[in-house]
């Protein structure tokens, strides 16, 4: 009994379902497994089952993360195995613990992209070099043009990929605005793109999860 966190992969072929789908395939999921999940207090129980920084639509991920309230013992390996012999294509369970403590999502500050151009990749470090970067960014109170440089950490690209380190959680930024920012700003032309995210880290650039 207790709380796990599970890492899981949402590849290509499922990076257009939505978080509301994924939530709801995870519950089918533990039901088809026969695993028991635990139920909120109150007047209207619903399974505990929270995801850190619910990835966008079109973007595939080796690193999403779910803690799960589960109603029975079982260990952590082998509730990685029975989610993944329940899984639909396109998802995996990559690794499980038990979390006993305060949930560590509340540390989330920093997301890793790796994002790959077809097209002309220009100086995606360069934008870093600019007193600001304005760009127009979706807020509370509508849309406003906000520097968005301070939500930026690195930028670095190899070949055609772009690897970007950026602000995420309650204060973040979508990869597909700094992909906008670099075609305003840093010579990146594009015909098309595909973002994967790698990584979930903590201020102080740690993976929010050590399995």
């Amino acid at each position: 009994m207790g709380k796990y966190i599970i890492k899981f992969l949402k590849d290509e072929k499922v990076k257009y379902v939505s978080h509301l789908d994924t939530v709801r395939m995870f519950g089918r999921t533990m039901r088809r497994s026969g695993i028991t999940m635990s139920m909120s207090q109150g007047f209207n129980p619903h399974p505990i089952m929270t995801f850190a920084n619910p990835i966008g639509i079109g973007i595939s991920s080796n690193s999403e993360l779910a803690l799960i309230g589960v109603d029975e013992e079982i260990s952590p390996r082998d509730l990685a195995i029975s989610l993944n012999e329940h899984l639909p294509g396109g998802f995996k369970v990559l690794a499980a613990k038990k979390e006993f403590a305060k949930s560590p999502f509340t540390a989330l500050y920093y997301a890793e992209y790796k994002i790959t151009i077809d097209g002309n990749i220009g100086n995606p470090s360069d934008i870093l070099n600019l007193q600001e970067i304005i760009m127009p960014k979706k807020t509370k109170s509508g849309v406003k043009d906000t520097d968005i440089k301070p939500f930026i950490h690195s930028i670095a690209a190899d070949g055609q990929v772009i690897t970007a380190v950026i602000r995420c959680g309650e204060t973040n930024l979508k990869p597909e605005l700094l992909v906008e920012a670099l075609e305003k700003y840093a010579g990146l032309s594009v015909s098309g793109y595909k973002t994967e995210r790698t990584a979930l880290l903590d201020e102080k650039l740690n993976d929010l999860i050590t399995f």
